[in-house]
Formats: structure tokens, sequence, C-alpha cells
């Protein structure tokens, strides 16, 4: 059954209706998380800079990057000829929770350390708001100074305004992504 957040989530959207579809055949086949749609989706929205309801090869490495890998541009392609199911050349939102969830799948411990580790810019073991203000600038449109302080804040355990390791894999958990 379709949750709740989902049925609204896709009528608050602006998608054609094939691509509602092929979204609630991907959440259901891969039994993806009410966590893990909010959390794809807000990926997708940030990584689609042209706001046309899909990331093109242009914004792709980025989504990549963003997920703590550093592709070469055939990597890039080969994910795009793995998940662009419908051919297109570009990546719809069904296509980005299907390739995210897959990325993530294949994470392991080094794979979160050297994802942290690209945040954590000046290697002392946390990721402050300068931080991940210089990693998330560089990779997608950047936020403000409040939303910044706030992802911070929302991540941060132990109320010292920055994210150790164990409060990064924790809210990756938590986010159920991993």
């Amino acid at each position: 059954m379709m949750s709740r957040y989902l049925v609204t989530l896709l009528n608050d959207l602006d998608i054609e209706i094939e691509e509602q579809e092929r979204v609630k055949k991907v959440v259901k086949e891969l039994n993806i998380t009410d966590n893990e749609i909010q959390f794809y989706l807000k990926s997708f929205q940030h990584y689609d800079r042209n706001k046309d309801n899909t990331i093109s090869t242009e914004e792709l490495p980025a989504a990549i990057q963003g997920c703590g890998l550093n592709p070469t541009q055939k990597e890039v392609q080969r994910q795009i000829d793995r998940f662009d199911l419908n051919h297109s050349g570009k990546i719809e939102l069904s296509e980005f929770m299907a390739m995210t969830k897959a990325v993530f799948e294949v994470h392991d411990a080094s794979s979160l350390q050297r994802a942290f580790d690209k945040f954590d810019i000046n290697r002392d073991g946390y990721i402050n708001v300068d931080e991940l203000r210089e990693v998330l600038t560089t990779r997608g449109e950047p936020l403000t100074d409040q939303e910044y302080r706030q992802m911070i804040a929302e991540a941060d355990i132990d109320g010292d305004n920055r994210i150790d390791i164990k409060e990064f894999i924790l809210n990756m958990k938590r986010y159920d992504v991993l």
C-alpha cells in the first residue's frame, strides 16, 4: 500500500502522470521508506539546478559527488546508461531514486568515511557549518546561512555545533539512507 506521504508528495509535484507511476513503482519495488523519499526528493531538487524536473548530464556529476563519490565522465555516462530507463538522456525523479538507493546500498564503512572526509575539509574529524557551506555550494545551489546552521543543528547530537563521524553515520541511518 502506498503511504499517505507519497500520495501527497505526488499530488504536490509538477511531474507528468507517467513519471508519477514510475515513482510509485520504484518506491514499491525497492521498499523505499518515507524518510528515503524525503531525502531523495530534497537531493533531486537540490541538484536539478534549472528546475526542469530532470537531472541533466551536466548536473549528474555533482549529484553523484554528493553521494561521496568522485566519478569520471565515463562513470557518469555508465550511470545514465544504467538508470535512464526511458532513454531520455536525463535522469527523472524515479530514476534518481533508484540510482541513489543503489549507490547507498553499496556503501560500507570505508565509503561512509570517504563521504565524511569530503566534508571534513580541515581534517579535524568534524564537519562544521563553514565546511558544509563550502562543499554544498560547489555542488549545487547555495543555501542561506540559516539553512546551513539548521542542517548542522539537526545532525549535531552532542550539541557542539559540529558533526563527527558517529553523528554523520547516525544521521544517515536516521534518514534511512543506509
